[in-house]
Formats: C-alpha cells, structure tokens, sequence
C-alpha cells in the first residue's frame, strides 16, 4: 500500500430501493498507484459509476476501507469529503460542464476562485492550464466557439489547474467524434508521461486499450 494513491479494500456499496436492499459493488478491492494511467472497464449497471463516484467522493461506501494517499478516509465527513473534491481530485465529464457565458481561461480558472483566491492572481496558472492541453491560442474564446475536442480540452485544463493527485475522466470521449475522441486520449496519454495519475471509466474497450493497466468490473465484482 506504501506507493496507492487509492487503495480499496472489500468496498460494498448497497442502495435501498422501498423494502428491497440491492448491491451495487460486491466487495471490490482495488489498488491505484501513483504515476498510473488505470482504465476501469465495465458494461451499463456495472458498478463501474458508482465506483467512480466513491473514488471521487461524490458517494460514500457502505462497507469496505478506502485510503487515499495513504489516508483512511472511510468515514470522514462531508466536510473533509468536499475539501477532497475541490484539492485532491481533478474531475473530467462526458458532458464538459463548461459555463456558456464565460471564455475557456475563465472556466479554467473556476476552481482556484472557489477557494477564495482573486482572478488576477491566478490568471497566470489557468494559462498554464491551457497551454498542457495545447489551447494557448483559444484562451478568450467561449465554449460554442470551440470544437467538442477542444471543449473537453479545456475540461482537462480546469481539472489540472488546481494540482490535483488524481484525474478522474468518465466517459470523457462519449460525446466526441471518433478523431476527437483520439485526440483526448492522446492528450491523457501525454499527461500520464508527465506524471499525472489518470484513472479513466469507459465502457469501451477501444478507449481501454490505452491505459496502462485495466480492471474490468461487471455485476459490483472485478471481473
């Protein structure tokens, strides 16, 4: 466990549904370490977005051990939950979530001003952002004038802005077209050699065979 990022002991993930109990994750256990590029492969009811959304802290377990960086952060609170969120996990959406109004060094610089921190002073990271994914030169243009390629471009940016331990993408090639969709991928390839430790959802295994490692799940069990 010395070099996890994330480390996932039997994590049960069980929903009520009226009277009825119904197990989404079985007893997965899982280990992610730091500098990997991990693809988790898995059909429709899977398991494999409920098992992103423990990752990322946007859900909780039910019973299990999850260890962050080494960290024991099965029953922290939503408190420390959401600092997890905003610090340590940088988040990529099938849908890029991109603000319409705003142009892509803005929407960049999003999750620095929601630590309190001014625009002025963190114009220059949001840039730097832009430039890892290669949009130095769209950073005033806004999302619809943008391609869906470049949209999820500067997705990744405003994910990597804020330094964040791990990328976590969910489905981010599934609104692209299939050259589009090649070039995200190549783009997370790029970042993983530069250190980033990436763990991508897919139900594709064509998008799978890029990672340097997958773990399939199907019916809540690594398959």
């Amino acid at each position: 466990m010395a070099n996890s990022v994330i480390h996932m002991n039997n994590i049960v993930k069980t929903y009520e549904m009226g009277e009825e109990k119904v197990d989404v994750l079985k007893g997965v256990s899982i280990d992610i370490n730091e500098g990997e590029f991990v693809c988790i492969l898995g059909p429709s009811g899977s398991g494999k977005s409920t098992l992103m959304n423990i990752i990322g802290c946007i859900d909780t377990l039910s019973h299990g051990e999850y260890y962050l960086d080494n960290e024991n952060i099965t029953t922290s609170n939503e408190d420390k939950l959401t600092e997890i969120r905003n610090k340590r996990i940088g988040f990529i959406f099938q849908k890029f979530n991109l603000l319409s109004k705003y142009d892509a060094l803005y929407n960049v610089a999003l999750p620095l001003l929601t630590r309190g921190r001014r625009y002025k002073d963190v114009v220059d990271e949001a840039k730097n952002a832009l430039r890892e994914v290669g949009l130095e030169d769209r950073m005033n243009h806004k999302p619809n004038e943008l391609s869906g390629g470049q949209q999820q471009r500067v997705a990744i940016a405003r994910a990597l802005v804020g330094n964040p331990d791990i990328l976590l993408a969910d489905e981010p090639t599934g609104n692209l077209d299939s050259k589009s969709g090649e070039d995200v991928i190549h783009l997370f390839k790029e970042l993983n050699k530069r250190g980033h430790t990436i763990v991508l959802i897919t139900h594709d295994m064509n998008v799978a065979k890029n990672a340097g490692r997958i773990i399939s799940i199907k019916d809540g069990l690594i398959d």
